[in-house]
């Protein structure tokens, strides 16, 4: 069974790395990146309902809309989406902050 993703982040390295390592797997289809949460919210907008991602891989630390407010906005627009929060920080406060606003892990 194939797993619908997504991928928000704001680094170009850390996202073309992403993608190239996604490619191994036929099984997992990426529908879409974004480097903001505004360009995420757009994306996921235009979507036909059965290409909505079940999971999202989300930066915290990005221009325009940071990555907890995007969470927090997706989610109570598409509760069914999981976020899975990517960032090279270990700040506890503000993996806290993604956990409250819906996301499901880090």
């Amino acid at each position: 069974m194939a797993v619908n993703i997504a991928l928000t982040e704001d680094n170009f390295i850390n996202r073309n790395t992403f993608i190239q390592k996604i490619k191994m797997y036929p099984e997992i289809i990426l529908i879409f990146t974004a480097e903001n949460g505004h360009h995420c919210l757009e994306e996921l907008k235009g979507l036909p309902l059965q290409l909505v991602p079940q999971v999202i891989f989300m930066d915290l630390e990005m221009p325009e809309m940071d990555g907890i407010e995007t969470i927090q906005i997706a989610k109570s627009m598409y509760p069914q989406i999981h976020f899975i929060v990517l960032t090279v920080f270990d700040d506890d406060v503000q993996i806290f902050e993604a956990i409250k606003a819906g996301a499901s892990g880090y």
